[in-house]
């Protein structure tokens, strides 16, 4: 619910500044375009599944980066989010 209250905001921000209304059928396209990445990939970071390591297991080293990685990532595409801004790449220390 909230994550599409956000997205809701999100959509009515143009590159003209904010608009103050569209049609519905304006604002589904315009998600679907945050959605697929059209504006940039914070949406779907922020969106993409999670997962939570076993503690209890030996996760290899590559397993495990990689998780930290996808969490710093969806941390990231959420700040840009709940910011009401879209960015178009994270910032390179977080894919490394």
């Amino acid at each position: 619910m909230h994550a599409s209250a956000r997205l809701n905001l999100l959509v009515y921000n143009t590159k003209h500044g904010y608009k103050r209304s569209l049609t519905w059928l304006q604002r589904v396209k315009i998600m679907q375009r945050l959605l697929k990445g059209d504006f940039g990939m914070d949406v779907q970071f922020a969106l993409a599944p999670q997962f939570d390591l076993n503690d209890e297991l030996d996760i290899p080293e590559a397993v495990a980066k990689n998780y930290w990685r996808a969490a710093r990532l969806r941390e990231w595409g959420w700040e840009q989010i709940m910011n009401g801004r879209c960015e178009a790449f994270p910032p390179t220390e977080l894919i490394l």
